[in-house]
């Protein structure tokens, strides 16, 4: 499945026609991608979408990388935290000039809370840099709800460590080109709404 958001009104809108708003997409969230949408996004972008092997095969040390220009990072997120079976899969981030594209094959809460809030209100997020601050803002208000208890105390040992903050960070230069670009992005747009993006 493709999700395809443009700009309108200052909110997130999703629009159904590729073909007809590709020059306004901000943000394309592939979600158990077909071959078909892999091809067409790859052919826009100029960037090669993982499948899911790939992605969980990424060693932790490879998660951020560059390719032809685009910033593409992994991360391990979980999804349905509040079950009995919270499932923990890879999604990918691919920052591709002022385009996000999310790569997933599960659904962490944050892909639907996220997208609701930005199409009723102007989260200041207008751009693929603003958009993923406010994505991993969203991300981590969840982690944080669920390792302080707030979600039901059911994940699996594995899950848990998984999701708390672990003592090796990486480099400043691994990371340091998606703080300075989302850092710019973030002040000149959640200044002028005065709102978290």
């Amino acid at each position: 499945m493709i999700r395809l958001f443009v700009v309108e009104n200052e909110r997130l809108r999703i629009v159904d026609d590729f073909e007809a708003n590709k020059d306004r997409i901000v943000w394309v969230d592939l979600f158990s991608p077909t071959k078909e949408e892999d091809a067409v996004i790859e052919d826009w972008i100029g960037v090669s979408i993982p499948s899911l092997e790939e992605m969980e095969e990424i060693e932790i040390s490879s998660r951020l990388y560059v390719e032809n220009g685009a910033q593409i990072m992994t991360a391990t997120l979980p999804a349905h935290a509040d079950g009995d079976r919270p499932k923990m899969s890879p999604v990918t981030f691919v920052l591709a000039g002022t385009r996000l594209i999310t790569v997933r094959y599960h659904e962490p809460r944050a892909f639907q809370t996220f997208p609701q809030r930005a199409e009723k209100v102007d989260t200041g997020c207008h751009s693929g840099d603003t958009i993923l601050i406010g994505l991993l803002e969203a991300i981590v208000d969840r982690l944080a709800d669920v390792s302080s208890g707030q979600a039901p105390r059911s994940l699996p040992s594995r899950t848990t460590s998984s999701i708390r903050p672990r003592r090796r960070r990486p480099s400043v230069t691994a990371i340091s080109s998606w703080s300075c670009a989302a850092s710019a992005a973030r002040k000149t747009s959640c200044r002028r709404s005065r709102t978290a993006c």
